[in-house]
């Protein structure tokens, strides 16, 4: 019979499994995990009857599927997911189930600050259809690339272009605070970069970056110039780069490339040039 869960987690350690409660009379959950450590499956819980989501999973770890939830009655979803860095999942199905808010504010910063929608803080509540909420709604190749089997809570940040060698810097010069800032670097979404040249010229970095998603790559020149990094690029999607020009010249690569399509590739000169410790056949790339 309860129907007040108002901050009943909030700042509290507490991350157990309580997927089998009967929430079919709550009514508020505002801020009930915020800023706690829960994280666990609450997709079967009934929330037909909550009119009030503010703030709920605010600066909170969660990122379970709650898709399939009723929010039809919900008519208060500001700050939900307020800075909920791990939060990765597609919400466009609430878009079709909520019920008639008719002020745009009632959705404010609904994903504020969450780094996996950093284009879409709140949704068009107004709009028809709804939203999106969070992700783009989208279908086969419109939809963005899932993350990495090692990226369990997804990507971490969005890259492009513009952004791409700023994180990276930061990165190299503080990891720590990139990592608050991106997450990991082996977990971010690099799909729209085209632009890969002298990414790690000279850098002292050495980490896995197998989930990288190459596939829009275009330039690799001096990537890895100079660099320390030694790691298995194997599974890469190289089929746009058309310049592996000084890819890695002069660094500390050895990592078998033989599985590479580099069919597109138009200039590869000096690729390996003082590479010294390269030591792999690519005899295929003939072929």
């Amino acid at each position: 019979q309860v129907k007040d869960f108002k901050e009943l987690f909030k700042f509290k350690t507490f991350n157990e499994d309580i997927s089998c409660w009967d929430m079919s009379n709550a009514l508020d959950m505002s801020h009930m995990f915020r800023q706690g450590n829960f994280n666990q499956d609450i997709s079967s819980w009934d929330v037909s009857s909550v009119t009030n989501m503010r703030g709920m999973f605010l600066r909170a770890p969660f990122n379970q599927d709650i898709s399939s939830w009723n929010v039809s009655s919900v008519g208060e979803l500001r700050g939900m997911f307020f800075r909920t860095r791990l939060f990765n999942q597609n919400l466009c199905a609430w878009g079709d189930k909520m019920g008639p808010i008719d002020d745009q504010d009632f959705v404010k910063d609904m994903f504020y600050e969450a780094l996996r929608c950093p284009t879409h803080r709140s949704p068009d509540i107004l709009a028809n259809p709804k939203g999106p909420f969070c992700h783009e709604c989208c279908t086969g190749d419109d939809c963005p690339p899932r993350p990495c089997e090692q990226c369990t809570n997804g990507w971490t940040a969005n890259m492009d272009d513009g952004n791409i060698r700023d994180a990276v810097d930061l990165y190299v010069a503080d990891r720590n605070s990139a990592v608050r800032k991106y997450g990991i670097m082996q977990c971010w979404n690099v799909s729209k970069v085209t632009d890969m040249s002298g990414l790690f010229w000279g850098k002292a970095f050495n980490e896995d970056l197998s989930c990288w998603d190459t596939s829009s790559v275009v330039d690799m020149t001096d990537m890895f110039r100079a660099s320390h990094f030694n790691q298995d690029i194997s599974g890469w999607n190289v089929e746009s780069v058309t310049t592996m020009y000084r890819t890695f010249l002069s660094s500390y690569f050895n990592q078998d490339l033989t599985a590479w399509n580099v069919s597109t590739v138009q200039d590869i000169r000096l690729m390996f040039y003082k590479a010294s410790y390269y030591n792999i056949n690519l005899c295929g790339w003939g072929d």
